[in-house]
Parts: structure tokens; sequence; C-alpha cells
């Protein structure tokens, strides 16, 4: 009787919790960043200091509802940051404004160019995670470890990076910090190449909210590099950063 009564229970359990994610159409997480250690963060000079304390309280926001997210940096000035702190947060941590549409298998970063918000699409690539059984619990939610390599060649040279995703089943979504997505789960600390994105605030909603895709000029990253090359050779370019 005891072992009846403790099936039915644990099978009204996975019912409810089925249920609760069937509820969720949207959300919105808030992430914190941290700058992951490096050569670069040893060697780097007063000035970078400076800028990047000023943007230290920045915070990102990931908005989503079944197909589609936006991820970008919060508006609001708060905690000493100042607007060049903002966007050195903008435009160096995050390297712009995502917006992803699983409909339509494609991510758009925008940025800027010559004055102007562009658009630069790319494919969404869902092959490449490995994932583990590795989990950790980030606040309530208990999350597993996905990685992938990321390659990068700038003026400096190449170089190769382990991309590491702590995602949640338990949160439907399968989107993330940036460009990162195609997880089983959301997205709540996401170790990228030179920061690390931590989910410091989660809420999730029951009705679907609205999620506009962004304007400007469309480009592949191939026309888009075409377009700026030698334009881009400061110190803050993503393309010389290691």
């Amino acid at each position: 009787m005891k072992q009846c009564l403790f099936c039915l229970t644990l099978f009204t359990i996975v019912i409810l919790s089925v249920n609760a994610q069937n509820q969720i159409r949207s959300g919105k997480v808030t992430y914190k960043f941290i700058e992951n250690k490096s050569d670069f963060t040893e060697d780097r000079d007063d000035f970078f200091d400076k800028i990047h304390k000023q943007g230290e309280g920045v915070t990102f926001i990931l908005s989503f509802t079944e197909k589609k997210s936006v991820f970008e940096i919060a508006t609001t000035l708060e905690n000493d940051i100042t607007p060049i702190g903002q966007s050195w947060a903008e435009n160096i941590v995050a390297n712009g404004r995502y917006y992803t549409d699983l409909k339509e298998n494609m991510v758009y970063r925008q940025t800027d160019a010559y004055g102007e918000k562009v658009l630069i699409k790319y494919p969404i690539d869902s092959q490449d995670w490995e994932l583990t059984d590795e989990f950790k619990f980030i606040g309530k939610y208990k999350t597993f470890k996905a990685v992938k390599n990321k390659m990068i060649t700038n003026s400096k040279g190449t170089f190769d990076f382990d991309i590491v995703a702590w995602y949640c089943p338990q949160i439907p979504g399968q989107f993330g910090p940036k460009e990162f997505n195609s997880l089983p789960g959301l997205i709540l600390e996401l170790k990228d190449t030179h920061f690390t994105f931590q989910a410091v605030e989660i809420k999730t909603i029951q009705k679907n909210i609205e999620i506009k895709p962004f304007k400007g000029k469309i480009f592949t990253q191939e026309e888009y590099d075409d377009r700026t090359k030698g334009i881009n050779t400061g110190f803050f370019s993503p393309k010389n950063r290691w």
C-alpha cells in the first residue's frame, strides 16, 4: 500500500512539474558579468582598468518567448555606471545586441558601423554543443554543463576557446547570452571568450511577451568584414582582441 502511495505521489509530482513548464510562455533573465582571467588582464594598462571599473555594475537582459529572444544591455544607469562604461560593456563585453529567431534559424547581431546601426546575420549552429552529466545549482535551479569550441582569427593570430554553458531544462527556452542557444533549456551561466555571464534574476511569465526584431541594414559576416576592413584597428575593436 505504501509503495503504491509513493508511486502515485511521484507520478503526481512529475505531472505537476510538466504542467508548470508548459505554462511558461516567456520570461526575462538579468545577467551580471565578470571578466575571465588571462594574460591580457594581467598586462593591460591603467586606462583600460579605469574604463572597466566604470562599467562593472552593468547588467544585461535576455527576453525570450518560445521561438524568439533579444539579448541586450539594461538601459538604466545605476551604481555609478557612466555612459562610457555602459558603451564599453555593450560594445566590448557583449559586442552588440542580439535578436534570435528559431523559426528563421537565424541570429542577428546589431552593431555600429559608420555611425549607423547595422545587422550581421548568421545561421544558428546547434550541432557543436557537447552535453555532459555534470551539474550544479544556480539559485534553486539545477543546471547542466555543455561545452563547445570557438575559434577567433584576428590581427594577432588564431585562438581557440572553450565556451562553457550551464543550462536549465526546468525552464523551457533554447536561448542564452549573446548568440549562444539551442540547448535543451535556458542558459543561466555562460563562460565566453573573455567574460562570463551569470544570471542574477529570473522571471518566468505565463503569457507571451512581444519580441521585436531590430532595425538596420542586414549583412552577412563576410559582407560586414569586407565593409569594415581597415577601419576597426583600434585597441577596443573585438577584431583585435584575443
